[in-house]
């Protein structure tokens, strides 16, 4: 994307040499009612932008870890817009909520996670760690490659407390606070065979499921953004809906 910035000083003219313009001379409605403070730096594409990131996109190809980037991206934003439309909460992105690099251990295997973020709630902070599968894992299988049951039972462990004792994620990070995984799957069928498994281990309140569409195929330009993540209920196997808009309600 840097090729593409132009460092032109007039980048609000849109003729055939500008890429991007300023946003507050369309006057653009934000997601939410959110307004940046600093919106005057805020830019969007011009129709030559749009032409020119799409060639980009044809020449590099339509591969799977693009997509998959795509998807933690938008919806890690999305949290991060619905956050910034109450005052009273706080987004507090990967760097920011931790230094640690990004990777655990458990029983000799490693693995990562898709994105990590926190909220703090007026004093109230949470740890959000993202998992998303655009139906490249399989449902079960041998244990070499990453699977859903896989995944489900890394970070079963990974949160677990057992006999009053810290979870390995607790000691990792050197916290006591409270962690919850946003499982995002493409559509209805694999989230509910996600849930399907889970309730095999036993379910808990820390695994959140939803299924995003949007994502289902290979898109471009990318998906419009949406707050339904934020504003709409996650559902858990064992245990109410949450809400992370409105943690405590039921």
């Amino acid at each position: 994307m840097r090729q593409l910035v132009t460092r032109n000083a007039r980048a609000d003219r849109q003729d055939h040499g500008v890429l991007l313009k300023r946003c507050y001379n369309d006057r653009l409605g934000f997601l939410g009612g959110w307004t940046p403070r600093n919106l005057h730096q805020v830019y969007d594409l011009t129709e030559a932008g749009r032409k020119a990131l799409a060639h980009r996109y044809q020449d590099y190809g339509h591969d799977d870890q693009w997509e998959h980037r795509l998807m933690r991206a938008t919806i890690t934003a999305e949290m991060e817009i619905g956050v910034n439309g109450n005052r009273d909460l706080t987004f507090i992105p990967r760097h920011r909520t931790t230094s640690i690099p990004n990777g655990y251990e458990l029983g000799g295997r490693k693995f990562r996670d898709d994105g990590m973020f926190s909220i703090d709630y007026a004093g109230s902070q949470r740890i959000f760690f993202l998992e998303v599968d655009r139906g490249t894992e399989v449902k079960e299988g041998m244990m070499k490659r990453k699977t859903i049951e896989r995944m489900i039972r890394q970070w079963d462990h990974f949160l677990k407390r057992e006999d009053g004792r810290p979870s390995p994620f607790a000691k990792h990070f050197n916290t006591y606070l409270n962690a919850l995984v946003l499982f995002v799957f493409v559509n209805e069928t694999q989230m509910q065979n996600a849930m399907e498994i889970d309730r095999k281990i036993g379910g808990s309140k820390t695994r959140l499921y939803r299924f995003d569409p949007r994502f289902a195929e290979k898109t471009f330009p990318a998906p419009m953004p949406s707050l339904a993540h934020w504003t709409e209920s996650w559902l858990r196997v064992g245990h109410s809906p949450f809400f992370i808009n409105d943690p405590d309600k039921q």
